[in-house]
């Protein structure tokens, strides 16, 4: 993958941060976006400009650096990893580390066993769009990702714009990677300053760093991603639609106090009956997950 930079021919920031993280037991999440031009002209895509191409870059070089063979050498980037095996990385990065929901993303950290150099969790506003309110249950699982530092190091999101994902984890972002056309790429740090008029939020600002070049994916490694994709596509679809239809079925409920049962769409870890108006914790909460957890739907 070749870097051009623009801006005095530096290497930018984010390889070597993303190396820390990895070394120095850090996790940095970065969001990749395309719509919103910075400081190059962009031709506003939402979608096909190249955000998971350089996702896959961007994860292929963490695990390079972590087997040891990438590494820094007077401010500049060595890959000394033989072309078969760079094939082969990707690969084992398409097929392994790119995931499509929020759910999947944090099934694979529970289960790991060893350090995740980085993780793409790709088209993110999906599973955790901008709603006006955020559901418990969704601020449950990015609350998850905040406390994963010795199970994954860097998570890589991409989305049309910041402004489609939730808030939880948009304030958890360091750094914004814009793709203004297919090949370029351009880096801003999100940088935070407390408000001293408002001390409950943190005033954010960008500071432009450098833009440069990347190269498409190897054909083989593009075309299982896009296979891929369109397998896990349809899964996620029919995972949230049986998600969807056991929250409108409800749980069944059955009071203590007074025996009475009804159904319970709730997400919460104490319920109220509504006959005795008498409040229990829920008997399938799970204190664990901190969510509910059914046996049965009605």
């Amino acid at each position: 993958m070749a870097e051009k930079s623009v801006k005095r021919g530096k290497l930018s920031s984010i390889w070597w941060r993303m190396a820390q993280n990895i070394n120095e037991d850090y996790l940095e999440l970065f969001l990749i976006t395309s719509r919103a031009a910075g400081l190059e002209p962009s031709e506003g895509r939402s979608f096909g400009v190249g955000k998971s191409t350089f996702a896959v870059w961007m994860a292929y070089r963490a695990f390079t650096f972590a087997n040891g063979t990438l590494y820094f050498n007077e401010g500049r980037m060595v890959d000394e990893t033989p072309e078969d095996e760079k094939i082969e990385i990707m690969k084992h990065v398409v097929k392994n580390y790119v995931k499509y929901s929020l759910d999947d993303g944090i099934e694979i950290i529970r289960t790991t066993n060893k350090l995740i150099p980085a993780l793409i969790l790709d088209d993110i506003q999906d599973s955790c769009p901008a709603y006006q309110h955020i559901p418990p249950k969704v601020r449950r699982k990015i609350e998850y990702l905040t406390r994963v530092r010795q199970r994954v190091a860097n998570i890589i999101c991409t989305a049309p714009s910041m402004g489609e994902i939730a808030k939880p984890l948009r304030q958890h972002i360091n750094w914004e990677i814009i793709i203004p056309t297919r090949g370029v790429y351009e880096v801003q740090f999100i940088g935070k300053r407390r408000d001293f008029y408002n001390p409950t939020e943190d005033r954010s600002r960008l500071w432009y760093e450098v833009t440069g070049t990347f190269e498409p994916l190897p054909k083989e490694v593009d075309h299982l991603y896009k296979q891929l994709r369109d397998e896990q596509l349809d899964k996620v679809e029919e995972k949230e639609e049986r998600e969807r239809e056991n929250e409108k079925q409800g749980v069944p409920v059955e009071c203590p106090n007074c025996g009475h049962v009804w159904t319970s769409r709730v997400e919460r870890k104490r319920v109220q009956c509504p006959k005795c108006f008498r409040s229990f914790v829920h008997p399938q909460w799970n204190e664990k997950l901190k969510t509910i957890t059914p046996t049965q739907y009605i």
